[in-house]
């Protein structure tokens, strides 16, 4: 049997490492997106009907690209957060990722869309 006065610092111990997962998986599905936001302004911009204009995203393609492809990840990462922080695995005291990284993740889920149409598209409307 353990000591009853390890038991808070068991807890406490397993708290600040569900802590540090929900960090590290909200940081990581971010940063994903950021760097594909990047990444795909980046080789827009670097086409030949580029050359000579205001914009960053010429084609209608990789404007779309913009959009969606990022808004994808970050619907990802938020199921993905749903499913590791699911009553299940807390019943199971399995709990991976605290449940307010999922709904911050779909908050950013529905805000990336709209602001990167706005964005984008603003001039256009």
């Amino acid at each position: 049997m353990t000591d009853s006065s390890d038991a808070p610092d068991v807890i406490q111990r397993r708290e600040r490492k569900i802590d540090r997962r929900t960090l590290t998986y909200g940081l990581s599905v971010v940063l994903a997106t950021a760097v594909l936001v990047i990444a795909i302004v980046w080789l827009g911009s670097r086409r030949g009907e580029c050359f000579g204009t205001d914009t960053l995203l010429c084609s209608q393609k990789d404007r779309r690209l913009a959009v969606f492809v990022p808004s994808l990840v970050l619907l990802l990462g938020s199921v993905g957060a749903f499913l590791r922080s699911s009553l299940r695995l807390h019943r199971l005291r399995r709990l991976y990722i605290r449940p307010y990284m999922a709904w911050l993740l779909t908050g950013l889920t529905v805000v990336y869309p709209a602001g990167a149409y706005l964005l984008i598209y603003g001039q256009n409307l």
